[in-house]
């Protein structure tokens, strides 16, 4: 039904391995109704576990192109409004664990149309670059800066020096 394609809109935007609760949070459905959209799929082999620990709730589609049909038939409109639900969603369910979100809230705000707010866009570049850079991710960290710098304009070594400190 409707319910469920739209479920699987939300999941294939969110990425390629998901959860109930992120699809929840972007507003997919209720959750019984969720639920049981989840599990329609999983009997129709559209997705599947991403892995085979059963304490693992997380979920992936059976195949790449499954999720790439599903987005190709989404409209620019309806696939940014998606984006920025997945970052909103993200970023609430986030907490502790906001530096490893940061490149994926990134990725998604990046994919939500000019509407995205430039301070929240750059407050995550930032810590995404931060987080790379801790993890030894430096290339992955050079790209989130000069993206954050981008969107600063022409800055002097101190704005530039801010990026990379506290």
């Amino acid at each position: 039904g409707s319910g469920a394609r739209r479920v699987l809109e939300c999941a294939a935007v969110a990425g390629r391995v998901f959860d109930a609760d992120q699809l929840e949070a972007m507003g997919g459905a209720v959750a019984v109704d969720l639920l049981e959209a989840l599990e329609e799929a999983e009997a129709a082999r559209l997705i599947q576990p991403a892995s085979s620990d059963q304490t693992d709730a997380r979920l992936m589609f059976a195949h790449e192109l499954i999720r790439q049909t599903i987005l190709s038939r989404l409209s620019r409109l309806r696939l940014q409004h998606l984006h920025l639900r997945s970052a909103d969603a993200l970023e609430r369910a986030a907490g502790e664990s906001a530096p490893e979100l940061a490149a994926q809230i990134v990725e998604h705000l990046c994919r939500a149309g000019s509407g995205v707010d430039p301070e929240r866009l750059l407050r995550q570049l930032t810590m995404a670059g931060r987080h790379a850079m801790a993890t030894a991710g430096f290339e992955e960290a050079a790209r989130h800066f000069e993206q954050a710098l981008g969107m600063r304009g022409p800055t002097g070594p101190e704005q530039r020096l801010e990026l990379w400190v506290d």
